[in-house]
C-alpha cells in the first residue's frame, strides 16, 4: 500500500474537481423545483456536462498534475517500479470516480424524502433514459481507461480532457451509425441493442487504450529539465515548423515581437480547434452517409461547447503559461509600461478567442452546410439569433478567464475558478431580480418596472453581465500592475458579486 504522504500528494490536486462534480451532480436534487420554468435546461445542462466532466477531469489530473507542477521526473525516479507507481494512480482515479458516483446517488437518495410520492426519481427517470445513465458509465469508465494515454500524448491537463472526451464522441458515433448501417436501420440510436454494441465497443476501447497508456507510462523517457505542460517539446525538432518561423523574434520591432510571443502562448486554443474541427467534419461524414437522419443538434452541441470554453482557455491561458514558466516578474523589464502589456494581452487573447471560437464555427457551417441537410440545428434555423448568443456567452467566459488567471496560479485553476464564477454571478443575477421584485410586491408594483416580461428579464441578465465584465476587466488591469506573488485576495471576487446583485437589484426596481 502506498504510505499516507503518497496517498495525500495523489488525492490533493484531485479533490477541488471532485467536489465540484459532486456538487454539479447534486444539483439534479433541484429538478422537481424547476420543472417547466426556464432554468430546467440550464440544471440539466449544468448537471451532465459538470458531472461528467469534472470527473473526466478528475481521471486527467491523475497523470496532468504531474506535468502542471513537473514533478514527473521526480516521480520516476521513486524508488518503487513504474508498473506498481501506474496500478497506484489507476487504482486512485478508479475510487475517487467511484464515490463521486455513489455520493450523488446517496445524496439524492436522502433529499427524496424530502418530495411527496417519489417525485425526484421520477424527474429523474423522465429526464435520463435508462440508456443514457448506462452510456454515462460507460464514458466514466472509458475516461479513466484512456485519460492515462491522451494526456501524456499531449502532455497537457487541457489536451488530455480535450482528447479524452473527443475520442469517445468520434468513436461511440461512427460505431452506433456503422452498426445501424450494417442492421439497416433508420434511427439506429432508438433501439436499444446499438447501445449495448456501442458499450462493448467501448469496453473494448477501454482495455486497448489502457494498455497504450500503461506501455506509455513504462516506457516513458525524460529528456529535458522543462518536461512538462507549457514545457518545451521532449525531443527539440532540428528545422521548426511554418508556424514556429512565422512567430519567431525579430532583431528589430519589439511590439511585434510581443505580439509573436503571446500569439505562440496560443497554441493550445490552435489545438482544440483543430480537435473541433475533425469533430465537425466527422458529424458532417455521417450526415452525408446518412442523409434520412438529421444530425444538425450534434453540431449545436459541439458549437455551443466548443466556443465558451474555447473563449475561457484563450483568456486564461497566455498569463497561465507565463506563470507556469516563472516568467510573470521578469517580463517588467520588457520595455511597455504594466498597462500597455495588460492591453496587448488582451487584444491578442481576445483575437484568438474571436477567430477560434466564434469565426471557425461560423465559417465552418458555412462551408459544410451545402453537403448534408441540417434542417434540425439551430444554428441554421436561427443563425443571426444563435451568432449573437453565442458572442455574447463567449465574451462573458473570456472576460472571466482574463479577470480568473490573475487571481489564480496557474490555467486549469483558473479555468475552474472561472466556471463556478460563472455559475456564481448568474445565481448572484437572480438573487438581485428575487430582492428586487420583493420591493416592488411591498410597494404595491409602484415602482417602475413592475410585471416584467420574460425579455425584460433577459435584458436586465445582458446589463448585469456587461457591467460585471467592466468590472472584472477594472480589476485585472490592477491586479496585473500589482506584485504577481502576492496572495490570492478573496476581495475581487467579493466586490463582483456585490456589484452583479446590486445592479440586479436596481434594474429591476428602476429599470
Amino acid at each position: 500500500m502506498m504510505k499516507n504522504p503518497q496517498m495525500v500528494k495523489e488525492l490533493r490536486p484531485l479533490l477541488l474537481p471532485w467536489v465540484g462534480a459532486v456538487l454539479a451532480g447534486a444539483l439534479i436534487t433541484l429538478k422537481p423545483l424547476v420543472n417547466g420554468s426556464g432554468l430546467e435546461l440550464l440544471l440539466t445542462g449544468i448537471v451532465v456536462y459538470g458531472f461528467l466532466g469534472g470527473l473526466a477531469l478528475v481521471a486527467t489530473l491523475s497523470f496532468g498534475h504531474e506535468l502542471q507542477d513537473r514533478t514527473m521526473p521526480l516521480l520516476l525516479t521513486q524508488p518503487m517500479s513504474r508498473s506498481r507507481l501506474w496500478s497506484h494512480k489507476m487504482l486512485l482515479v478508479t475510487v475517487t470516480v467511484f464515490a463521486a458516483a455513489l455520493a450523488v446517488f446517496g445524496l439524492a437518495a436522502g433529499v427524496s424524502g424530502w418530495y411527496p410520492d417519489s417525485n425526484l426519481w421520477e424527474n429523474i427517470r423522465t429526464t435520463f433514459r435508462s440508456e443514457e445513465m448506462f452510456m454515462a458509465g460507460v464514458f466514466l469508465f472509458a475516461s479513466v481507461c484512456s485519460c492515462a494515454y491522451w494526456t501524456l500524448l499531449t502532455g497537457s491537463v487541457i489536451g488530455g480532457l480535450v482528447f479524452t472526451v473527443a475520442a469517445q464522441f468520434i468513436a461511440g458515433v461512427g460505431i452506433g451509425l456503422l452498426w445501424g448501417q450494417l442492421r439497416g436501420y433508420d434511427e439506429p440510436f432508438e433501439d436499444s441493442l446499438t447501445f449495448l454494441v456501442i458499450a462493448v465497443s467501448g469496453m473494448v476501447y477501454s482495455g486497448l487504450f489502457l494498455w497504450l497508456g500503461w506501455r506509455r507510462f513504462t516506457r516513458l523517457e525524460v529528456r529535458t529539465g522543462h518536461f512538462g505542460e507549457g514545457g518545451l517539446p521532449v525531443i527539440a525538432s532540428s528545422r521548426g515548423s511554418v508556424w514556429s518561423r512565422l512567430l519567431a523574434c525579430r532583431p528589430k520591432g519589439c511590439l511585434l515581437n510581443f505580439v509573436r510571443k503571446e500569439l505562440r502562448l496560443q497554441k493550445a486554443v490552435v489545438r482544440f480547434g483543430v480537435v473541433f474541427v475533425l469533430c465537425w467534419l466527422a458529424v458532417v461524414l455521417l450526415q452525408w452517409l446518412r442523409p434520412g437522419q438529421h444530425f444538425g443538434f450534434l453540431l449545436d452541441v459541439l458549437t455551443f461547447v466548443y466556443a465558451p470554453v474555447a473563449s475561457l482557455l484563450a483568456g486564461c491561458i497566455s498569463l497561465g503559461e507565463e506563470k507556469a514558466f516563472g516568467v510573470t516578474i521578469s517580463q517588467r523589464a520588457l520595455p511597455f509600461a504594466p498597462w500597455l502589456q495588460w492591453l496587448l494581452k488582451l487584444t491578442v487573447s481576445g483575437a484568438t478567442a474571436a477567430v477560434c471560437g466564434l469565426a471557425l464555427p461560423l465559417l465552418l457551417l458555412l462551408a459544410t452546410n451545402g453537403l448534408g441537410e441540417f434542417h434540425d440545428g439551430g444554428l441554421v434555423n436561427n443563425i443571426g439569433e444563435a451568432i449573437l448568443t453565442l458572442a455574447f456567452s463567449s465574451a462573458v467566459m473570456f472576460v472571466l478567464g482574463y479577470w480568473a488567471i490573475g487571481l489564480a496560479t496557474n490555467t486549469l485553476r483558473a479555468a475552474l475558478l472561472a466556471i463556478a464564477g460563472f455559475i456564481l454571478l448568474f445565481a448572484f443575477a437572480i438573487l438581485g431580480m428575487y430582492l428586487g421584485s420583493l420591493l416592488l410586491a411591498g410597494f404595491g408594483g409602484q415602482v417602475t418596472g413592475a410585471g416584467r416580461a420574460d425579455n425584460q428579464i433577459g435584458l436586465i441578465l445582458r446589463d448585469t453581465a456587461i457591467c460585471a465584465i467592466l468590472v472584472m476587466l477594472g480589476q485585472s488591469l490592477l491586479r496585473f500592475r500589482l506584485a504577481e506573488e502576492c496572495r490570492t485576495s478573496f476581495l475581487y471576487p467579493f466586490i463582483v458579486g456585490a456589484v452583479v446583485v446590486g445592479f440586479s437589484f436596481w434594474a429591476t426596481c428602476y429599470g
